[in-house]
């Protein structure tokens, strides 16, 4: 089972949070045997910090795509998406919304 994110990751910035799902979500949909669920799934996230936002460090940078491995993963693996691919897209949204409520109370409709 992935670890949860640790509070303090992306600061309690609510727009880094959004774009961090955003592309999580991007990751799921992709079709698994193109070169773009590759790039998603195993680079997008680390080229993304290190590269659009403010600079990091690069343990930082290096724990984000930690967190984001396990997330990846664990979507991947307990909503697999072999028979109907918008199964686990749906699944990752609503996973996104309570993991939201229980980590930051914020709610999104």
């Amino acid at each position: 089972m992935a670890e949860p994110m640790r509070a303090g990751a992306l600061r309690y910035d609510e727009k880094l949070w959004r774009d961090y799902f955003d592309e999580l979500e991007r990751a799921v949909a992709a079709r698994p045997e193109t070169i773009e669920a590759h790039w998603l799934r195993a680079e997008a996230l680390q080229h993304w910090f290190v590269t659009f936002n403010p600079p990091r460090k690069e343990p930082e940078t290096r724990e984000m795509a930690r967190t984001w491995n396990n997330d990846i993963t664990f979507i991947l693996t307990n909503y697999p998406d072999r028979d109907l691919p918008s199964v686990s897209l749906n699944a990752a949204r609503a996973m996104r919304r309570e993991f939201e409520v229980q980590t930051r109370g914020v709610k999104i409709e």
